[in-house]
């Protein structure tokens, strides 16, 4: 099954109506999950229905242009047309009632989608000077573009029609390279702002354009925003962040920022993107899916933490969604080691997410039914029943995008001061509930414990040693100074203080483990201690 191409604002109506029509056809039954994908050629949008006994697959492709319903039973090697609503309703493990409303629901939703999906053929990219790309939208008169942004991108296209656009008053027009005559533009007002049209600007090679679409979709967000809508076409391509064309040796790359984050695509391989957050490199090599699912945990980890929320709470929250909360740390308490996991809660657009590390983020919907929306690691969305989704095991995609960015995450912290991160803890969060037996995994795999990764993380260290690996054993010693600090802080601090070695330096000056430097325990030279 492919991902969802593309996520983002034109998502955004197309979940809350999904959401919707889960809640009007009763819900998800306990074993019940609904997933949204797309593909590009040939171009799909689809939802599909799992249950224990089948799925059903709603599907808006190319061909037909409206939705086909497919059916699989338990047991069939291929999905066939869809015999009717009982077969339906038989597949989904609900009653026919609910499956008619799902069907209806669903069906409708597929059309919508695979209509935006489709309006993102009109969006484009302008060549400009210094190997910057500017978006820009195709109409049948040519390409326009932001006049703030064609003004500033400085020279445009590289061909016979390339120009340099300016504003004289309410004026807009272009001065050719070649020393012609100036251009009067044509000049159009969104929603968003003032667009001009330049005629004859040369646009990017088909490579480039799929690399930098890949690019900005990896920035978006892995779970749709569910808000308010606030007046965007959902229809519209509109990204915010800057274009530019770079080499990784003789392969051209397209990198992508928008604040802090910078993705890089190359145009040889479009699957695959790197990330870049502030200047260091925080993940190599992974998935659109994946990324989307970095920046959006990184994004909650951080509005979580106190004095760092940009994001309101809203008053009055519902008690079912307080329920729901305390289930997950329930199960993460169980399933992560006794109150130590660590979970936050972010509300953003007034709508609580929960990310819980090493499992996934959730999205809480509030409605008369528990169901949430689950992205894990790899890139999946689903959206099903909260005791199945907390239930499901980690498969080695997600096991594997997790190493990586575990393994970046520990160099990035490495060079930063050590900071307090609070973690939301059973004790703290809610009261003690009676939910432990129920909610516990019996299949997963327990974590390592801190010797096992030390015992790991000392013979990778002898062997980037070996190697000569400088940036590995870098990425090793950070990792070693992070569990061993984690150990300490379980230790008697004057056990530690006395077997600590004195003459420890660094840059001349003696130091002790961190979390023991304290006006109390007095840093000792060597010569001293003789």
């Amino acid at each position: 099954m492919e991902y969802l191409q593309a996520t983002g604002a034109w998502m955004n109506e197309i979940n809350r109506c999904i959401d919707d029509v889960l809640v009007k056809a009763g819900g998800i039954r306990e074993r019940g999950r609904w997933q949204v994908s797309s593909m590009d050629w040939p171009r799909y949008f689809q939802v599909v229905g799992k249950s224990d006994k089948g799925l059903v697959g709603f599907v808006g492709d190319s061909a037909s242009g409206t939705c086909e319903v497919w059916c699989k039973h338990v047991g069939q090697a291929h999905a066939a047309p869809a015999s009717g609503v009982k077969e339906i309703a038989e597949c989904l493990d609900m009653p026919p009632e609910w499956a008619a409303i799902a069907i209806t629901g669903m069906t409708a939703v597929v059309e919508r989608g695979h209509a935006a999906l489709s309006h993102y053929d009109g969006w484009t990219l302008v060549e400009t000077s210094e190997g910057r790309l500017l978006p820009g939208l195709m109409t049948q008169r040519g390409t326009m573009v932001d006049i703030d942004r064609a003004i500033g991108a400085g020279r445009l296209g590289l061909g016979k029609a390339a120009y340099t656009v300016h504003r004289d008053g309410d004026g807009v027009w272009a001065q050719p390279i070649d020393g012609g005559g100036r251009i009067e533009l044509e000049r159009t007002d969104t929603r968003w702002g003032s667009y001009v049209l330049l005629p004859g600007a040369e646009t990017v090679t088909e490579e480039m354009h799929y690399a930098a679409w890949a690019a900005w979709s990896a920035q978006e967000p892995a779970l749709a925003r569910v808000g308010p809508r606030k007046n965007k076409d959902v229809y519209e391509w509109h990204p915010e962040g800057d274009f530019s064309i770079s080499s990784d040796g003789l392969v051209p790359v397209v990198r992508y920022q928008s604040g802090e984050w910078t993705t890089v695509v190359s145009i040889e391989g479009t699957e695959l993107v790197n990330l870049v957050k502030g200047e260091q490199t925080y993940a190599t090599g992974i998935s659109v899916p994946a990324a989307r699912y970095l920046i959006e945990a990184d994004l909650i980890r951080q509005a979580s933490q106190p004095g760092l929320s940009t994001s309101t709470t809203p008053e009055g929250l519902s008690q079912e969604l307080v329920d729901m909360e305390m289930a997950i740390y329930e199960w993460a308490d169980n399933d992560f080691g006794a109150g130590e996991a660590d979970v936050r809660v972010a509300y953003l657009d007034a709508v609580p997410y929960v990310w819980v590390d090493g499992a996934g983020i959730i999205r809480l919907v509030e409605g008369n039914v528990g169901i949430v929306e689950l992205v894990r690691p790899c890139g999946e969305v689903w959206r099903e029943g909260l005791w199945e989704t907390i239930r499901r095991r980690l498969t080695e995609e997600d096991e594997r995008v997790l190493d990586e960015v575990n393994r970046q995450r520990r160099a990035h912290a490495a060079s930063q001061s050590h900071s307090e991160v609070t973690t939301i803890r059973r004790n703290r969060c809610r009261p003690r509930q009676d939910r432990r037996s129920s909610m516990n995994s019996k299949n997963r795999a327990p974590s390592p414990s801190p010797a096992h990764i030390l015992k790991h993380e000392s013979e990778e260290l002898i062997a980037a040693v070996d190697d000569g690996n400088t940036h590995r054993v870098a990425e090793i010693l950070a990792t070693i100074d992070e569990i061993t600090h984690h150990v300490q802080l379980s230790m008697d601090r004057e056990i530690v203080s006395s077997t600590s070695p004195a003459c420890w330096m660094y840059n001349g000056n003696y130091i002790y483990p961190e979390h023991i430097r304290s006006a109390q325990i007095a840093v000792t030279a060597p010569e001293e201690t003789a």
